[in-house]
């Protein structure tokens, strides 16, 4: 069954940090040097992955830019997440609410 609420969420935000394209900024959160959708609250989600220790920073460069990684804890949780995201019968497209980026 595909996520839903909180997990989802997660799951979105995860999956764009694998990607390797999201850096913090300051104070913001970037994906690609664009600013992160509001409905991922980028400051209060991703800082809270953070201290969940599912998302690591690195120390920021000389451009205060700091990359975004996923600890050991954040891939299994991301690799969790996609298994449950799978949808049940796989001759069945996604139904809305699953992201289809880029």
């Amino acid at each position: 069954m595909p996520l839903t609420g909180p997990d989802h969420v997660d799951w979105v935000a995860l999956r764009r940090v694998s990607k390797g394209s999201v850096v913090k900024y300051r104070e913001a959160y970037l994906d690609s040097g664009r600013p992160l959708p509001v409905f991922l609250l980028p400051e209060l989600l991703f800082d809270a992955l953070v201290a969940d220790g599912l998302l690591a920073l690195t120390q920021p460069d000389a451009d205060g830019l700091a990359r975004v990684s996923l600890t050991e804890a954040g891939r299994a949780r991301y690799a969790q997440l996609c298994q449950q995201q799978v949808p049940t019968d796989p001759d069945r497209p996604p139904g809305p609410g699953v992201f289809n980026h880029r």
